[in-house]
């Protein structure tokens, strides 16, 4: 139990520090604004969805390695988490830029988390061979 949550939490970590990354790399080309002021610029809300998916498929991926349990409830839990947390910070960006945006964000925590775990069952199961396979 303690596995898996320690397992979530650095699920939740790794997220974050991708996603700043991701931010500070936007922000040193000059693509971000500055903070504060409304994101419009469609390319750099796309970019920010697809830095946002990579995160919660690595943050899956990653949490459900380290829980090393069956199945994808730790990713699970990773999803929520985010989830939780993307709620209260996109609501404090609300003003800043589309509802478009904020939605596709949020719908895209939980279902990437579990692709991502996905993931890691199908990379591994490859290389485990089966009892009574030939």
């Amino acid at each position: 139990m303690i596995r898996k949550i320690l397992a979530v939490l650095a699920g939740f970590v790794i997220w974050s520090a991708l996603w700043f990354a991701a931010n500070a790399a936007l922000a040193a080309t000059g693509m971000l604004p500055q903070p504060g002021m409304a994101v419009t610029d469609g390319d750099v809300l796309t970019l920010l969805l697809a830095s946002s998916a990579v995160a919660s498929l690595v943050a899956g991926f990653s949490t459900s390695w380290l829980s090393r349990t069956p199945g994808h409830k730790a990713a699970l839990w990773c999803g929520l988490l985010l989830l939780a947390v993307g709620v209260a910070v996109q609501a404090q960006y609300w003003s800043l830029m589309p509802v478009w945006y904020h939605m596709a964000f949020l719908l895209l925590l939980v279902p990437m988390c579990l692709v991502g775990s996905r993931m890691r069952h199908n990379s591994f199961s490859k290389r485990t061979p089966r009892h009574g396979a030939d």
